[in-house]
């Protein structure tokens, strides 16, 4: 009985775990649309990200942040600036 109840489980944490693997079904290519929607999104991120920069370069310029917190702040929003830029670039990429 022991023996039974162990293989039970062992079998289900098996499929638990392997299951993600084998189910390619799951797995789907955007639309044409999706796409579209996404890279307008993005784009939308994009000029959001650029107007905080030139809101940071302000607020630095009046004095309300010292050097090292707008280097660290700007450093981030153009690496966030990057990261999108390079997901616009493999939307705007033929499949």
């Amino acid at each position: 009985m022991t023996y039974l109840l162990i293989t039970i489980i062992v079998i289900f944490s098996l499929w638990f775990l392997f299951e993600p693997i084998f189910s390619f079904s799951k797995i789907k290519v955007p639309e044409e649309s999706s796409v579209s929607e996404n890279l307008s999104e993005l784009q939308k991120k994009k000029i959001i990200l650029l107007k905080e920069i030139k809101d940071l370069e302000i607020e630095y310029k009046a004095g309300k942040l010292n050097k090292n917190e707008y280097i660290a702040i700007r450093n981030y929003l153009e690496k966030e600036v990057y990261e999108i830029n390079k997901k616009i670039e493999t939307l705007k990429k033929p499949l």
